[in-house]
């Protein structure tokens, strides 16, 4: 390790590995801090990029203008996202994913989700294959330097820039690593317990679908040298997921009975047994959460005819991933009676709807069977209006309960950056030397919620912010 680093990046996420790219592209010296023993992150999880007008769009005839996505994201984020980086990001979107492309990325197709936009360039082999056999293998052959099982615990300042980081590795001899400039990229503070009690709304438990790593420590870095704190608050959700508080939320991200319960609209009861909502809302991840934590507990009701009906297929709403659309959950009555045999505290049974609401308590979930079976029966929902698809008899025992909490992906945002991803201070000014990325930074791009209607927003935003850092950087060297 050297003495002295053009650029310092903390983080060996996506945004972090791109950054490491760019940057020995653009001949400068480059240190990664990964405080863990692995790399990836958060990042490992990625299905694909967002983009505009892509090579790949092309060759499948879908037409899509800057200008129509602007407006769209502008107004799902009630004006809140910032226009100019907004715009930048969108345009340079197609040229990201080339780049990627030149490198060796391979991506399968062009998908859409929530009925949105197809925006979504999914790649092959996933995050984890882009940043550990592509990406951080690119870096370092370039000359960058990736330490793992470091920490930086100090950012430290002379005449108001950043001109040098603390590194420290368990009890070994503390660095200090003088730089030009240090990148963010940290990847937010979705495994934060005590940021987000004090900086989000929610009161029911947010199980995180990720990599267990992003405890805000970079936001906390940037924080003690006078940057602005922005959007904090604001989480990916993605959904509903089974409310298993013993298992990593990851372990159910594509089971089956979590997509049955969470994704299929099935009838959801809260706490007293009443309807809340139109389940098909599930087609949209972030409004599904945002319905989920409305509510003090939710639960999926299901029956046995239910059941069979999802295993033998065509489920009401197919599930894209890389692979292909699943349209059928085979093994999923067994997977249910597996898991109702284990006794966990989230899955229910009983023979009769009555015994189901004595055991949890929801006394009106009875009256809701009764009315919702009539709406099944004649195909229209009188309350909410779901689609007729999505309405399924609860005409066999046994009947199950399947409890579900809201899952995320990660947190967004933290920092406020310029429009070249130097983070500010509290007076709106850039702190020389300091830049932050990905989803440290990517409150730039949302209001109160985010838009699942134009997918990939969040890991494109982590490759344009890498490489746009970088960039900024270079200029200034």
């Amino acid at each position: 390790m050297q003495d002295n680093y053009d650029v310092v990046i903390i983080g060996a996420g996506l945004s972090g590995s791109v950054a490491a790219v760019e940057a020995v592209q653009k001949g400068l010296s480059v240190l990664v801090v990964e405080k863990y023993e692995s790399v990836g992150g958060s990042g490992n999880f990625v299905e694909g990029i967002f983009a505009v007008n892509s090579y790949l769009q092309q060759q499948q005839g879908i037409s899509l203008s800057e200008q129509t996505i602007l407006d769209e994201e502008l107004n799902y984020s009630h004006y809140l996202a910032d226009s100019i980086i907004l715009k930048d990001y969108i345009h340079a979107s197609a040229a990201n994913v080339d780049w990627l492309r030149t490198l060796g990325v391979s991506y399968l197709k062009v998908l859409e989700q929530a009925n949105g936009f197809q925006t979504w360039h999914l790649f092959e082999g996933l995050g984890k294959q882009v940043i550990q056999q592509i990406l951080l293998p690119l870096a370092k052959q370039g000359g960058a330097e990736v330490v793992t099982g470091y920490s930086v615990d100090r950012l430290n300042m002379t005449k108001d820039a950043i001109t040098s980081i603390h590194l420290q590795k368990g009890r070994q001899q503390p660095h200090t690593i003088s730089t030009n400039a240090v990148i963010i990229a940290s990847g937010g503070y979705l495994n934060n317990e005590w940021m987000i009690d004090h900086h989000t709304p929610f009161q029911m438990p947010i199980l995180p679908i990720n990599s267990g790593h992003n405890t805000g420590d970079g936001l906390q870095l940037a924080y003690d040298v006078g940057a602005q704190k922005s959007k904090l608050g604001v989480i990916m959700l993605c959904g509903g997921t089974i409310k298993d508080l013993s298992q990593p939320a990851y372990k159910y991200r594509d089971d089956s009975v979590c997509i049955a319960a969470a994704k299929q609209g099935m009838l959801w009861v809260n706490e007293r047994g009443n309807r809340f909502v139109d389940e098909s809302i599930a087609e949209n991840l972030s409004l599904a959460g945002n319905a989920l934590v409305s509510q003090n507990r939710v639960f999926s009701i299901l029956d046995q005819t239910t059941l069979n009906q999802l295993s033998a297929g065509p489920i009401p709403r197919p599930m894209n991933f890389g692979a292909g659309a699943l349209t059928q959950l085979s093994g999923l009555t067994d997977e249910v009676a597996k898991m109702a045999a284990s006794n966990q505290p989230y899955i229910h049974t009983a023979e009769s709807i009555t015994e189901l609401a004595e055991q949890l308590d929801t006394p009106k979930l009875v009256e809701t069977v009764t009315r919702y079976r009539q709406f099944c029966q004649h195909q229209a929902d009188d309350d909410f209006g779901k689609p007729a698809k999505y309405l399924y008899d609860l005409s066999k025992g046994p009947y199950y309960a399947i409890e579900l909490a809201a899952g995320a992906f990660c947190t967004v945002g933290g920092l406020k950056v310029d429009r070249g991803n130097a983070v500010l201070n509290h007076k709106g000014q850039p702190i020389s030397g300091l830049y932050a990325v990905g989803n440290d930074a990517a409150g730039v791009l949302v209001g109160d919620t985010y838009g699942f209607n134009v997918p990939g927003t969040e890991a494109g935003y982590a490759v344009y912010s890498g490489r746009h850092a970088v960039d900024s950087i270079a200029d200034l060297i």
